[in-house]
Parts: structure tokens; sequence; C-alpha cells
């Protein structure tokens, strides 16, 4: 962990985010602290140049403080400077468009010239992409950060349970029922996990259905079996453990689809 990766799991997209606010925020501030020792006044609508940008009081004060909550964001976390690199991009360009307007006129307190309007709108749309990068699009890919975040979670073949939070030990318990199944021991409840577990691509939805397919197995089978004087549901036998789990969940998830409550 280091001074851009601050975040619990580093991801390179909020590297991208972290290092590209921190580098335009130390360029604000570069050039609003030169900006103040121009001879200029405040409020001066032609001012002095500084890194072929033309400025004044104001316009140095206003960099100072964007460059300062850059830097500041970068130093949070990925999210935080994703999201102040959208908002001050947003800024940047409406500044670019907004002061085109006002060239050569008393109302260009910025002492903006044609430079610090090109300069506003390029800037602006650069961290504008930047900031969205890896977070604002149709469809994240499984390594981004952002995935699945703000969206409902999908159901699972163990039913309508809430989400657990994961650790080691679910992908360990799932690993070793994967490893049991393949050598034909696994018990019927880590045969009700994998068999869940299945239906899913990444690691993390895979070791959820897990968890909830065995909790699920805790709770209802025992049930079924002081019913059926077995230890489980019909078919759970031990040579057919497998089928029998694949028919109980393929029963749940039918009533599930068509509304019938699970007994």
């Amino acid at each position: 962990m280091d001074a851009f990766h601050a975040d619990r799991v580093p991801n390179r997209i909020h590297t991208v985010h972290r290092v590209s606010a921190a580098a335009l925020g130390c360029f604000l501030l570069l050039f609003g602290v030169l900006s103040f020792a121009a001879p200029v006044d405040f409020l001066a609508t032609s001012g002095a140049v500084v890194f072929g940008l033309s400025t004044n009081g104001l316009l140095a004060t206003v960099s100072v403080i964007v460059g300062a909550v850059l830097v500041v964001a970068a130093s949070r976390s990925g999210p935080t400077a994703s999201s102040t690199l959208v908002i001050f991009g947003g800024l940047f360009v409406i500044s670019g468009v907004a002061n085109a307007v006002v060239l050569d006129t008393a109302l260009n307190i910025f002492a903006f010239r044609v430079s610090n309007v090109v300069f506003s709108l390029v800037v602006g749309t650069v961290l504008l992409t930047l900031g969205a990068y890896g977070r604002f699009t149709g469809r994240l890919p499984d390594t981004s950060p952002y995935h699945g975040h703000g969206h409902g979670q999908t159901p699972t073949a163990a039913g309508d349970m809430p989400d657990r939070p994961l650790d080691p030990q679910t992908a360990r318990a799932l690993a070793d029922a994967e490893r049991a199944t393949t050598e034909h021991t696994a018990t019927p409840r880590q045969t009700a996990g994998v068999v869940a577990a299945a239906a899913y691509r990444t690691e993390e939805d895979r070791s959820r259905a897990f968890a909830q397919a065995t909790a699920a197995f805790d709770r209802e089978l025992p049930q079924e079996g002081d019913e059926r004087g077995t230890e489980g549901p019909p078919g759970l036998t031990e040579r057919g453990a497998g089928r029998g789990i694949r028919r109980h969940f393929r029963r749940r998830r039918a009533r599930a689809v068509s509304g019938v409550p699970n007994s």
C-alpha cells in the first residue's frame, strides 16, 4: 500500500483517478502561486502571462483553491478522486465556454485570453474522461472496483436470502468443496454449494452463492429429512447426492419463478 493506494484493495483504475487528480492539482497550485507573484491587479481584465496563460489575482486564488481540493481528493481514495475529476472537468468546460463569450469585455474578470479558453476546454474534457474511466460505462468489466456498485444483486439459486459479507473462510470452503467434488468425496452440503456456485463467473458471486446455498441446506434439509425419515431431500443418497441436490434446487428455483412459496 502506497501514497496512491490508500484504498483497501489497490486497483489500476483507482491509480489513474488519483494520479490524474494529483498531477493537475499540483500544476494549478504552482500556477496560482506564480500568478500571485505577477504584478497585476486582482480583477484586471488584461493580466500577466504565466505558463502561456493569462492570469490575475482572482484567477490565481481560484487556481490555488481548486488545486488544493484536487490534491486532497487524490490523497483520500480512488472514488473521491474520480468524483472530483468529473465535477471539476464539467466546471472547466463551462468556464471555457462562458469566458469565450466575455473575451475583450469588462466582464472578463478572470483575464482570459484565447489560450485560456482552449486550456479550459481541453483540460475539462480530459478530466471528464479520466474521472469517468472504468466507472461510468454501460457494462463494467469484472475487474473494475466499481463493478456492481449501485445495482441490485442478482438472485441466486439458493433463494432470496440476504447477502452476507464475504471472507477468506468462505473462499477456502468453496475451494475445498470443489476439490472434494472432483475426488467424489463431497458431502451433500458441499455438493449443494458447488452446484449453486457453478452458475456464476466471478469469485465474489461464486463465493456468495456457495455461502447462501450451504446456509439454505443447513436451514431446510433437516426439516425435510425429518418428514421423510432420511437425512435430506428425495434422491439425496450417498450414491446420488449430486443428482438429488440438483433436483432439489431446480424445484426451489421453479417455485420462486412461479411465485409458489418454498415449503
